[in-house]
């Protein structure tokens, strides 16, 4: 995973987790963010590889979510008889 993975306006979170932060630059693979945190504006610098895109986290909750849901779909259609 690299810094080419995201653009300028993008949202993030670290993997460990935290808030969005929303992308300001990308210089040579370090991804410069912005957020406010209590009504306080943050900023920081972080390797790509540390970062992950909002789309991404989204994603895989909805796939988790869909996993969930058919399983429980196959539980219900299971006939007892």
């Amino acid at each position: 995973m690299s810094s080419d993975r995201f653009g300028i306006g993008d949202q993030v979170m670290l993997n460990s987790g935290g808030p969005y932060m929303t992308v300001d630059k990308i210089v040579n693979g370090q991804v410069s963010c912005i957020w406010f945190h209590e009504q306080e504006y943050k900023f920081a610098t972080f390797g790509g590889d540390l970062l992950t895109s909002r789309k991404e986290i989204e994603g895989k909750q909805t796939e988790a979510i869909e996993r969930g849901y058919n399983k429980l779909r196959r539980i219900n259609s299971f006939n007892y008889d």
